[in-house]
């Protein structure tokens, strides 16, 4: 029997569903994977079956029992979640912070047993934060607590477990253990699990099955992992050129700098602790630059290096490109109090927004937006073309941190050119295929200040990268 399940399950915002007849079933020891395009729908999915949101339609089950039913203490004994979003704690130790995983089975008086301090460390050493324990979240990276709230969800002990873009910040060696541990936790404890993913490779590593939601929302196949994520459908569901995906995913091409260039694989595990782990990736970055012979430009090394640590590519050493005194307007505009506007929610997450605070900003996307979407399907555009539209009139100066669509790049572009709006500062560094390469260049061949990534590669976690890399600068008193 399904421990989840959805019939005929409406969902959206203010009343008007986005997505209608979702059929979805999750059994025990099983991993389902929600794939898509960004702002297709799955957060707003796995919003509604945690009951964040009220279904438009039809019903969630949790072991045949309809969600909304269901008191919001008998909810965390079965269902735990993981969603984006930064959280914010202040003064709290890590170990305290995935405590509250616990609160289920404390009772009022909210005192730990020797079971449940058991299972709080637990958690902390199947994510690798056990060397965390003591240590005051607030001050952790973004990946260090992305790691520490999923040994939170793992404290409740629950028997449905839900992600929202799990690995989002997690540096390639993280995602993969994750993805291992996750997948025998789910064998060995019989928990069922829903998780939202980018990475398709991922996905095959750690899903059973996979259902599929396109550009425009609608829910498109489901089944088993292995026979829908073909590379000719990944080009179909995500508008890829015609062979691309395989080309760059399945037989990749060397990489620049390992051609006549081998690492040496370590031949024994280095013992880091938790909480030295990025202070040591910064020292492996620098050791392998070295290796290569890749001296970086002194002003802009921190940047660059933070670039390749999340993404581990010694290509944006090469093909991150800076408009003169890039960094420092960037910093500029950062200490007048300017916002950010971003193109995912993803890094809208993972820009550091305490920090930028300190100076008055704020971030936004509006991709999500109801009116947002609601005037692009109108106009026949996208969205990123309308959020573009809308930050143009911001009534603050906006640093545009785009990380997934070329047509954001390309909008603005045109309303330079038609002399409605100059944008103050630009990263771009979207990802893909279709006019990514192009959209770039568009913006390099104007005054705007900018950093852009040259060619198809970018992300979202190099957008919120960037940004963040400068506000620690900022914050260090370096700029």
């Amino acid at each position: 029997m399904a421990k989840l399940e959805t019939r005929g399950l409406s969902v959206g915002y203010h009343g008007k569903p986005l997505m209608k007849e979702i059929q979805l079933s999750v059994l025990p020891g099983k991993i389902l994977a929600l794939i898509g395009p960004n702002g297709s729908g799955k957060t707003t999915i796995l919003k509604t079956i945690i009951g964040s949101l009220e279904p438009m339609g039809g019903v969630v089950l949790l072991d045949g029992n309809d969600l909304n039913r269901l008191k919001r203490g008998e909810r965390a004994k079965e269902m735990a979640a993981m969603m984006t979003g930064r959280t914010e704690v202040e003064h709290a130790t890590c170990f305290e912070v995935v405590s509250v995983g616990r609160h289920q089975f404390t009772g009022i008086s909210g005192r730990l047993s020797e079971a449940d301090e058991k299972a709080v460390q637990e958690a902390l050493e199947f994510v690798g934060a056990e060397g965390l324990s003591g240590a005051e979240f607030s001050k952790l990276s973004d990946g260090q607590k992305q790691r520490v709230l999923l040994a939170r969800a793992l404290a409740q002990e629950p028997e449905i477990l839900i992600l929202d873009e799990p690995t989002s910040f997690l540096d390639i060696g993280y995602k993969l253990a994750f993805a291992d541990k996750l997948k025998r936790l789910a064998r060995e404890k019989q928990i069922g699990v829903v998780l939202s993913l980018h990475e398709i490779e991922l996905a095959k590593r750690i899903a059973d099955e996979c259902l599929c939601i396109t550009r425009e929302g609608k829910i498109d196949r489901m089944g088993k992992v292995e026979e829908i994520l073909t590379p000719a459908y990944v080009e179909q569901l995500f508008n890829i050129e015609e062979g691309e995906f395989a080309r760059t995913y399945e037989n990749p091409a060397p990489s620049h700098y390992n051609q006549g260039h081998h690492d040496p694989v370590r031949s024994e595990t280095e013992h880091v602790a938790p909480g030295d782990i990025e202070t040591r990736s910064f020292e492996i970055i620098g050791e392998e630059l070295s290796a290569r012979n890749i001296v970086l430009p002194e002003d802009k090394a921190f940047l660059i290096k933070r670039a390749i640590h999340t993404t581990a590519d010694f290509e944006y050493a090469k093909t991150l490109c800076f408009s003169g005194n890039a960094i420092g307007r960037m910093a500029e505009l950062i200490r007048s109090g300017a916002d950010i506007v971003t193109d995912t929610n993803m890094a809208l997450s993972g820009i550091n927004k305490k920090e930028l605070a300190k100076y008055g900003g704020e971030v936004h996307c509006f991709m999500a937006d109801e009116d947002v979407a609601t005037e692009a399907k109108t106009r026949g555009v996208t969205r990123a073309t309308v959020s573009m539209e809308r930050a143009a009139k911001w009534k603050k100066p906006v640093i545009f941190a785009i990380g997934n669509a070329p047509t954001a790049l390309l909008n603005l572009r045109a309303m330079y050119d038609n002399g409605t709006f100059r944008p103050e500062f630009i990263v771009g560094v979207p990802v893909g295929f279709v006019n990514v390469e192009i959209s770039k260049e568009r913006i390099m061949e104007t005054d705007i200040p900018y950093i852009i990534n040259r060619g198809r590669k970018g992300g979202s976690n190099v957008a919120a990268a960037i940004c963040n890399a400068v506000l620690y600068e900022m914050k260090k008193g370096n700029l």
